[in-house]
């Protein structure tokens, strides 16, 4: 039977190591929305500021037939407040 390889979740000293390792911004939103939401690259990129749900910390995310939320947990809500007035990586849908 081939070796399968199991994925495990960074640990706190790795994620912080990997935001460290960013550059701007922007590098440092994108790394902390993926790991604490768990949300997927594709599921990122669709995002709108009207996917952020500010009062209860999460970002709904819509599939084919559902909508699904993910918390966040961390510091991503700190590090989204710049997209509340305008962001190049959050775009607005019809504006």
């Amino acid at each position: 039977m081939p070796y399968q390889y199991k994925r495990e979740p960074l640990t706190p000293d790795e994620a912080n190591r990997l935001a460290s390792a960013c550059e701007t911004h922007q590098e440092r939103l994108i790394v902390w929305t993926l790991l604490d939401t768990g949300l997927r690259v594709s599921e990122l990129a669709g995002l709108t500021k009207e996917h952020i749900d500010w009062q209860n910390h999460r970002l709904m995310i819509y599939g084919t037939s559902t909508a699904l939320y993910a918390r966040m947990c961390s510091d991503t809500p700190l590090l989204l407040q710049p997209c509340r007035k305008a962001s190049p990586f959050l775009h607005s849908n019809g504006s």
